[in-house]
């Protein structure tokens, strides 16, 4: 099977769907499907240097990646009606500049971008979309031609799939997210991981890995962090003015480190040294609360080391009491009370965790979303 990832990103990226793109590409290589990455030739983040995908992302399994032309205003302007012109701008560039490409090439057109969906429909090749939220304008002209046109969706949990299927009666797969197993194995133990990454020793460690949007619950956690001052927190991921924006409204806790965006290979490192990891997603929006399959959460469950998470609908999917300590979302002293526990009485359910875990990789993701696409 010939497969065309459609994926209209700048790569590499410090953000998490460059990661979930890349994992894919590579475990269809691995399976043997001849799969090429179509992306945009756009500059790259100021604060990564290495320009080649592959390499960033350290792919053992080459596939084929193809740069198109398009525009790109990235640094043009950030005056909000200018931006969403430029916004739209690139999106067409780059969505004519697939359609020409593929005009006389045969494949399947796998994409998590609707728009380029809906350029590429008139090519008639069968498609794919990958979705990872609901669009608030679902009925919408564009968003209906391309359920019309398209032979499956693939949502990464159930709570996505029961909201398409209001509108979309077609095939839908449930897939949620993976994991690389492979980055888990032969890991430092927690005393020499503090070492390579400068923590200390004779403290109880919270781990958070990923970005500091609001969803994410990054205040609850703080104020997690606020009723357990013995312990040290370690934030790892999140913009500069992100990080700033947190200090400022929580203050400049001792007890609270935030490192900022690290290498995705040195994240295994992290989630090593700390006692408890932490996912304190927020209810308080759908995309967290019944969309969300956190890259995160498969790695924090590969780690080995006790889980704390919010007990919502998108992650009991995949979570339960035997793998983690699950606490009231949007509250601090649940989540206080959940670390607690976690020292305590988190080694077997850390235990189950892992090899629960071991039926998410990407492979066999890829294997499930394969069979789908050619039933």
């Amino acid at each position: 099977m010939k497969l065309y990832y459609i994926a209209n990103n700048q790569l590499p990226t410090p953000k998490a769907h460059g990661l979930q793109i890349m994992k894919m590409c590579e475990a269809f290589a691995s399976l043997g499907i001849e799969c090429e990455l179509i992306i945009p030739d756009r500059r790259t983040y100021p604060s990564i240097t290495e320009r080649n995908p592959l390499a960033y992302y350290g792919v053992k399994h080459p596939f084929k990646l193809t740069r198109l032309p398009s525009a790109d205003f990235i640094t043009v302007t950030t005056y909000a009606p200018l931006a969403k012109l430029f916004f739209w701008l690139q999106q067409l560039a780059f969505g004519f500049s697939v359609k020409r490409y593929l005009s006389r090439r045969q494949g399947v057109i796998y994409s998590r971008d609707p728009f380029s969906l809906f350029v590429l429909r008139s090519l008639g090749l069968p498609m794919y979309w990958e979705m990872h939220s609901m669009p608030k304008n679902i009925r919408s002209y564009i968003y209906r031609k391309v359920l019309r046109a398209i032979r499956g969706v693939i949502t990464i949990s159930n709570g996505l799939r029961e909201d398409i299927a209001r509108v979309y009666a077609g095939r839908v797969l449930v897939a949620p997210d993976g994991v690389d197993l492979e980055m888990f194995q032969n890991v430092p133990h927690r005393v020499d991981a503090r070492t390579a990454l400068d923590l200390p020793q004779d403290k109880k460690i919270v781990v958070y890995a990923g970005h500091l949007y609001g969803w994410k619950g990054v205040d609850t956690l703080l104020g997690a962090a606020a009723k357990l001052p013995d312990m040290l927190f370690v934030l790892v991921g999140g913009t500069p003015e992100d990080i700033q924006a947190y200090k400022l409204k929580h203050g400049a806790g001792t007890n609270i480190m935030f490192r900022g965006f690290v290498p995705h290979q040195r994240v295994p490192l992290y989630l090593s040294a700390g006692d408890v990891v932490a996912l304190p997603n927020s209810q308080k929006e759908k995309i967290s609360s019944h969309y969300t399959s956190p890259l995160k959460l498969f790695e924090y469950m590969a780690s080995g080391t006790p889980i704390v998470a919010s007990d919502l609908p998108s992650l009991r999917e995949v979570l339960s009491d035997e793998c983690a300590v699950l606490v009231a979302p949007d509250d601090s002293e649940s989540m206080a009370q959940g670390i607690r526990i976690a020292l305590t009485d988190g080694a077997r359910r850390a235990l189950h965790a892992r090899e629960q875990v071991q039926k998410y990789s990407w492979a066999k993701r890829a294997g499930k979303i394969s069979i789908f696409i050619e039933e």
